[in-house]
């Protein structure tokens, strides 16, 4: 399994975010290049069929509980390392029982 896909896997399966929520934050993880991911929020409606007011609650959100910081230099969001090790480590654990 790609890392992606188990980061995915655990970020939507910790119960933490909503299934909109889920979306967003896949269809960002999804265009990530070296933990930055660059997308508008109408690029983000058009891929996840979610309304822009819930793009900009779950973008706030991911922000808040420090899962991705607005990267005014490049334009986009970047991930924060501890965070998906946080996650990666946890579904880790999971998949080992």
């Amino acid at each position: 399994m790609s890392k992606i896909k188990m980061l995915k896997e655990a970020i939507c399966e910790s119960g933490i975010y909503s299934p909109n929520q889920c979306k967003v934050i896949s269809t960002l993880l999804d265009i990530t290049t070296n933990n930055v991911a660059q997308a508008t929020v109408k690029f983000l409606v058009k891929k996840t069929g979610v309304k822009s007011p819930t793009i900009y609650f779950a973008l706030k959100t991911f922000q808040k509980d420090g899962l991705i910081i607005k990267n005014e230099q490049q334009g986009g969001f970047e991930f924060q390392q501890d965070k998906i090790d946080f996650y990666l480590e946890s579904q880790s654990k999971k998949n080992a029982l």
